[in-house]
């Protein structure tokens, strides 16, 4: 048990190949506070207040029970407070998770919107530069032109 507790400590995704269910419960949750250690705690008469509290402020989602696996914690003698209480900390948890991809996939999206936007920019600033030049060019043809006319006429007046 203790050496299968330290693999899923190291790696949480660990538990779901652990074919008996309530071995497989006992080590769900983070480290400190897997389902294991809260039935420890409330066994040895710790306050249902206080672990509830603990569960309360984990960083890593428990799991999404099941009602099989609701009925098989309260076997295991979890209070409904508790159960409640990891599947509330794990509900917030996912969806802050959710949340934040949504909003990593916003700002990228937003990023890539903004470099295309940037350019047509660039594009029509290169069109408008190349017309000013162009029509500059003209200009100084027409100017080239109409000044060789002129001297062209005083000259053979």
């Amino acid at each position: 048990f203790e050496g299968l507790k330290q693999l899923t400590e190291k790696d949480p995704n660990l538990v779901n190949y652990i074919q008996d269910e309530e071995l497989r419960l006992m080590l769900t949750g983070p480290k400190g506070m897997k389902v294991g250690d809260i039935r420890k705690l409330l066994t040895k008469g710790k306050s249902e207040m206080i672990i509830v509290s603990l569960i309360k402020r984990v960083q890593v989602p428990y799991k999404e029970f099941t009602l099989e696996e609701i009925e098989t914690l309260t076997k295991m003698e979890l209070t409904e407070k508790t159960i409640s209480a990891m599947i509330d900390v794990t509900t917030e948890l996912l969806k802050d998770e959710r949340r934040r991809k949504e909003q990593e996939f916003y700002q990228t999206e937003n990023k890539r919107l903004m470099e295309q936007k940037a350019q047509p920019q660039t594009i029509v600033q290169t069109n408008n530069q190349n017309n000013n030049s162009q029509l500059q060019d003209k200009a100084t043809e027409i100017l080239l032109q109409e000044g060789s006319k002129m001297l062209l006429k005083s000259l053979f007046r």
